[in-house]
């Protein structure tokens, strides 16, 4: 069953400009260009002009592999400013703040149930 994820970058420092960011990066990466259909539109429900990818996946397998790409997105910036996705579906609001296979398998799995 395909899922539609809308995901949000923030820094410590209120500059959301990662998103846009991001949603290059997903679209050079040919692992996610092949698991998920993403656009960068602009959030309805927040303030004006806040930038949300939204992404199509196929199963919670392929939001994994969104948040792996958004890892590895992090760790080739070279900000200092640390940064959060925020990942929205349906009703429920994931936070990606660290690294840890832990936090990522925890997402999946509670995707996974949805």
């Amino acid at each position: 069953m395909a899922m539609t994820l809308q995901i949000t970058v923030e820094g410590d420092d209120g500059d959301e400009r990662g998103t846009t960011s991001l949603h290059r990066w997903y679209q050079d990466d040919p692992t996610v260009v092949a698991i998920a259909a993403t656009t960068l539109t602009q959030d309805a429900r927040g303030p004006a002009g806040v930038d949300i990818i939204e992404a199509t996946v196929t199963d919670a397998i392929a939001a994994g592999t969104l948040l792996k790409s958004f890892l590895q997105w992090r760790a080739a910036r070279r900000s200092r400013i640390r940064t959060m996705a925020k990942m929205r579906h349906g009703t429920r609001v994931y936070l990606v703040r660290d690294d840890s296979p832990e936090s990522v398998g925890e997402i999946v799995r509670d995707l996974n149930e949805r």
